[in-house]
């Protein structure tokens, strides 16, 4: 995929900074159907080994294409982490007006260059689970001799395979090899065996178009059960895998669900417990990949009740 040249430049990278939290909010909320919170790229600008670029409007730069219309001050911004030898991209995005004009290029080589000395670890663990929003490419595919691809069979196939797979630049897909002989940290045999029947028979493709309609109806099922109560929870995540995070809309509605979820025996995973230190993140993780529709049923059952319960004595 052949990536546009960018336009005569009107906009600048510099690091980002506190006084463009506004711009950056604005331009999330209107790129992903879930959207980072402000609070959190807050807390991306100030922890330590990230590296965050923002295209800025130039004043003495030449009109954007289109002319001036109102061109907002920040057009784009990318987000990473830069440790050790290793160059995370966590968040790329550019301004509505400003697309297909090859700002996305540019924040995307000067995080490469950036990188030149590292390797980008990709993680596309639930790609084949997609249901709204764009379904951005990879960054393997404008980048293939700087990233490292990685990915795993348990959402698609099963956990219980203990399966993943890596596509890498050959250099370090030569050496990769060369580790996982040496170390024998491969999977058994016939566990290969069978997963290489399903790639060169075409099974696996049909069995993903399969899970995909079960697990977006699951999703659908999800969303539809939860509408009611927008206007005390917040439903996050669902444009993509195999869960979605439940939060109240007020620290006071969180804490009362999590105690009436816990009253009820259910056990049930922080969405802190996923995230990185510090972040400002808030909810519960439920997650439906274990489930068939008719525990999902019930799951939804006690949820609705504790929620029902809750409003009916007035907390919100």
């Amino acid at each position: 995929m052949a990536l546009r040249e960018p336009a005569a430049a009107p906009y600048r990278l510099r690091p980002g900074g506190p006084f463009d939290l506004d711009e950056l909010a604005r331009i999330e909320s209107e790129s992903f159907p879930a959207p980072w919170k402000r609070e959190f790229f807050a807390s991306e600008l100030v922890e330590p080994h990230r590296y965050v670029r923002v295209l800025a409007r130039d004043p003495a730069g030449p009109p954007p294409v289109g002319g001036d219309g109102g061109a907002p001050r920040i057009g784009g911004y990318l987000f990473a982490v830069s440790l050790y030898e290793e160059f995370h991209v966590n968040k790329i995005a550019t301004d509505l007006r400003l697309r297909h004009q090859g700002y996305g290029r540019m924040l995307l080589e000067d995080a490469l260059a950036r990188a030149r000395s590292m390797l980008i670890l990709e993680n596309e663990y639930d790609c084949e689970f997609h249901y709204a929003g764009t379904n951005h490419p990879p960054i393997f595919s404008h980048a293939p001799e700087s990233t490292l691809l990685l990915n795993t069979f348990a959402k698609a196939v099963s956990p219980s395979l203990r399966l993943g797979f890596i596509v890498a630049p050959p250099v370090a897909a030569a050496a990769l090899a060369d580790l996982i002989e040496r170390e024998r940290v491969h999977v058994s045999w016939p566990v290969q065996k069978v997963v290489e029947t399903l790639l060169v028979s075409g099974e696996l493709d049909r069995h993903l178009r399969r899970v995909r309609r079960h697990y977006g109806a699951m999703r659908d099922a999800i969303r539809e059960r939860l509408i009611p109560y927008a206007d005390v929870i917040t439903l996050g995540g669902d444009e993509g895998g195999l869960h979605v995070v439940v939060s109240g809309q007020s620290g006071a509605f969180d804490r009362e669900l999590r105690a009436a979820l816990r009253s009820n025996g259910v056990v049930f995973n922080d969405v802190r417990d996923f995230a990185m230190l510090g972040s400002p993140l808030s909810g519960f993780v439920l997650g439906y990949g274990h489930m068939d529709s008719e525990v999902l049923m019930r799951s939804l059952d006690v949820l609705e009740a504790c929620l029902g319960r809750i409003k009916r004595c007035g907390h919100s």
